[in-house]
């Protein structure tokens, strides 16, 4: 699984993907304060290059939103597009080469309702950040002023300094497992529908089951007899 389409099960990166339905948002103001996030934090505007390798450009335009007017079209067509919306943008690839690290689309429907289409890639994003990005975007459309921060401590500071303080229990872990690894048990070997070389355009689509409490408690109760966490075993 990964952004290569070459790569058995690829062509797909690996994104945050969300819809918000609302009312009355202004497309300029929302533009306005995802510029000024751009500015704020430098990894929105990092380039991910085919070596691996990282490289920061500062934004050459501003950037725009994708807007999709709808309102022209009956409540059913409306629904059908933005099924189509969502089957396009669900599997979205960014392109991380050249610093596209988000994408914002907006659909404008009849009585001012609008339905706003999210996508952000996890290369610049973890489940923290996401919270610090909605965050401050949610106090700039509120006209409010954001937190000042340190301007000359970015992520390749952070990197630098992980680097320095953790190098000798990297080394020590990795002696470790290159040790370990002759001694670890085969992948298992799962049961499959079939190869998955032969999957030319994979499709993921999100599942939800409830545990009642009881269901939940019992499943605990197995995993700690198994030596397990609930989250290893799910």
């Amino acid at each position: 699984v990964g952004r290569d389409p070459q790569q058995a099960l690829g062509g797909n990166g690996c994104h945050l993907y969300q819809e918000f339905n609302g009312l009355g948002l202004e497309t300029s103001a929302l533009e306005q304060a995802l510029n000024q996030l751009r500015l704020r934090h430098p990894m929105l505007c990092v380039h991910f290059q085919n070596d691996g390798t990282q490289c920061w450009k500062a934004p050459s335009a501003p950037y725009h939103i994708t807007v999709h007017d709808l309102r022209h079209l009956t409540d059913d067509d409306a629904e059908q597009a933005m099924l189509t919306l969502r089957e396009q943008l669900s599997h979205q690839v960014l392109d991380v080469e050249h610093g596209q690290t988000f994408d914002f689309q907006i659909a404008l429907l009849t009585h001012e309702r609008q339905r706003l289409y999210v996508s952000i890639d996890l290369l610049v994003m973890d489940a923290s950040s996401f919270s610090l990005f909605f965050n401050e975007l949610s106090l700039l459309l509120q006209n409010k002023t954001l937190p000042t921060h340190t301007s000359d401590y970015d992520f390749c500071s952070y990197l630098q300094q992980e680097q320095q303080e953790f190098a000798a229990q990297k080394k020590a872990a990795n002696d470790f497992w290159q040790t370990q690894s002759p001694l670890l048990p085969p992948a298992p070997n799962l049961p499959l529908v079939q190869d998955p070389s032969l999957v030319k355009k994979p499709t993921f689509h999100r599942r939800k089951y409830w545990l009642n409490p009881t269901q939940w408690q019992q499943l605990q109760t197995l995993c700690a007899a198994n030596q397990v966490t609930p989250t290893m075993t799910l």
